[in-house]
């Protein structure tokens, strides 16, 4: 009886040994789940926050920039401010040449080199490439010429003629003083001034043109950058859904790694008590398995014994006592 729940209790402890193996394997599994989710979420977060301090460095940056060159596109229109009046002086100069005037230069053989000069600056500004006294002359018989040259808009100078302009009014710059243009006809004197404004206005918008691309540029990046930040903001509330549910996660493999585990140390105790029993009991065991292996060798020769007993008994029972 006693060996046999002995048997039973080391049955026991190997079983129970079994179990707290699988529970140690569950707890570990539950853990590293756990800690996956950890990662997950300190990842999704660390990535979002990165992304968006980008887009908000990008944001200031193109914001910046685009301060800057507000700034410096005003000043070029403080410029163009100034030279507007000079402009539309010179249109309303040209506006008031009489017909006569221009008949009169018109008729001129060999016009002075003066009038050649502001003449050659009007018709290059104007996109005519041909400079010479016939297409002075033909520019000038045209109908509604005064009314061309006073509404003709600067913008329409290419860098190449105005360049052109600019280099013969550096070399005869004499020609295109007032005082020298009226003396050599009353017509050349507002003709140059029109020269004169329009080279100006032409350098100025020359100056903001790349200004606008520019800043153009900068309007389309910084829409694009906003757009971004808007789509990232989407982008971090689907984050925020996501780490909610690995939070979610977390919290239920923590909860079920802490039930496991404190499963897991009363199997451990009860491991270690009934471990400890029956290491305590381990000497009887091994008497008790050694009496019931000499009792089982004598139940196996007791009939052998008994047939002796018998026969002693029937044959020798009659012997004096140191026969038998």
């Amino acid at each position: 009886m006693g060996v046999s729940k002995l048997t039973e209790a080391r049955n026991v402890v190997a079983e129970l040994k079994l179990k707290a193996a699988e529970q140690q394997e569950k707890l570990a599994e539950k853990q590293a789940k756990a800690n996956a989710a950890l990662d997950m979420i300190s990842n999704t977060m660390k990535s979002a926050n990165t992304q968006k301090q980008e887009m908000e460095v990008l944001k200031q940056h193109t914001e910046k920039e685009s301060l800057q060159l507000g700034k410096r596109k005003k000043e070029i229109e403080a410029e163009l401010s100034e030279v507007k009046p000079l402009i539309e002086e010179a249109r309303a100069a040209v506006g008031n040449i009489k017909t006569e005037a221009l008949s009169e230069i018109r008729s001129l053989r060999a016009p002075p080199d003066v009038i050649r000069d502001i003449l050659e600056g009007v018709l290059r500004l104007m996109g005519t490439q041909d400079t010479s006294w016939n297409s002075m002359k033909n520019f000038l018989s045209k109908r509604g010429v005064k009314e061309d040259i006073r509404s003709f808009d600067a913008s329409r100078i290419n860098a190449e003629n105005r360049q052109a302009v600019e280099r013969l009014m550096a070399t005869r710059s004499e020609s295109f003083d007032p005082k020298n243009a009226k003396r050599a006809s009353v017509a050349a004197a507002p003709l140059a001034a029109w020269v004169t404004a329009n080279v100006r206005y032409s350098l100025v918008l020359d100056k903001i043109k790349p200004l606008e691309r520019e800043q153009n540029k900068l309007k389309q990046n910084l829409a694009n950058a906003e757009l971004q930040l808007e789509e990232l903001s989407t982008g971090l509330s689907d984050v925020d859904t996501a780490v909610a549910k690995l939070k979610l996660q977390l919290s239920t493999y923590t909860k079920e790694a802490a039930e496991i585990e404190i499963h897991l140390r009363a199997a451990q105790d009860t491991l270690a008590t009934a471990e400890g029993l029956v290491d305590k009991l381990n000497d009887e065991y091994e008497r008790w398995q050694n009496q019931l292996k000499e009792l089982s060798e004598e139940l196996k020769m007791m009939p052998n014994n008994c047939l002796l007993a018998a026969a002693f008994i029937t044959y020798l029972s009659g012997e004096s006592e140191d026969d038998r």
